[in-house]
């Protein structure tokens, strides 16, 4: 039943410096579900709650209340649910590749947005871009929020997002807080990583989360 509705994915973009230089990290997010089943017919084209996965717009429907927990899933359980429904190429991509590919996007949508960021010490940003798969298992960026909700909304959020939160702190504590000088702490910042979050980019190094996966 779950991919008879439409779904998006938030995922993390964690901008912890961008003076002098840029780093920035991803972390894996969580799916979104409609509370009804998705529908092109006229009668349901106005229907927010069958073409909108945002929480703010679910949680309107009489039945959000019985529902959220089945809203909001792992991408863990979207594979397992696409499986079910006889569709081993869509599971398999969203086990083994979709992460490589939200990753290769957010280091484009990084480098575009680049020269038109204002560059300061002391800036840092956590952004949540959202992402559909196609039918022939395709990644398309929806768009990026510059103020993604962090509200504990069901359990899978509970469970994952104060790691989120603290991660983002520390990061940008490791990358410019008051006891680091220059860039001299990458090195041990990204050697003990806050849980979930992965390098995808240093301006300072030159790395860059690769199109060739394994590689920089």
């Amino acid at each position: 039943l779950m991919t008879r509705r439409k779904f998006d994915i938030r995922c993390y973009l964690m901008i912890s410096r961008n003076y002098p230089k840029y780093l920035a990290f991803y972390h894996p997010g969580y799916v979104r579900l409609t509370n009804k089943d998705y529908s092109t017919d006229d009668a349901f084209i106005k229907d927010n709650t069958v073409h909108l996965t945002n929480n703010a717009v679910q949680k309107k429907d009489d039945n959000y209340t019985t529902s959220k927990e089945f809203l909001i899933q792992t991408p863990q359980a979207l594979a397992e649910a696409v499986e079910a429904e006889g569709n081993p190429s869509g599971a398999e991509y969203v086990r083994t590749r979709l992460d490589h590919d939200i990753k290769l996007c957010m280091v484009d949508v990084l480098k575009a947005g680049r020269p038109k960021m204002q560059r300061k010490h002391g800036y840092f940003d956590l952004l949540g871009l959202d992402f559909m798969i196609t039918t022939d298992n395709k990644l398309i960026l929806l768009e990026c929020n510059t103020n993604p909700s962090l509200a504990l909304s069901n359990s899978t959020l509970e469970s994952m997002l104060p790691d989120v939160v603290d991660g983002a702190i520390e990061l940008v504590l490791g990358a410019q807080g008051p006891d680091v000088t220059g860039m001299s702490g990458d090195e041990a910042l990204k050697e003990a990583l806050p849980k979930g979050y992965e390098l995808i980019f240093d301006e300072n190094t030159g790395f860059e989360y690769s199109s060739v996966e394994g590689e920089a």
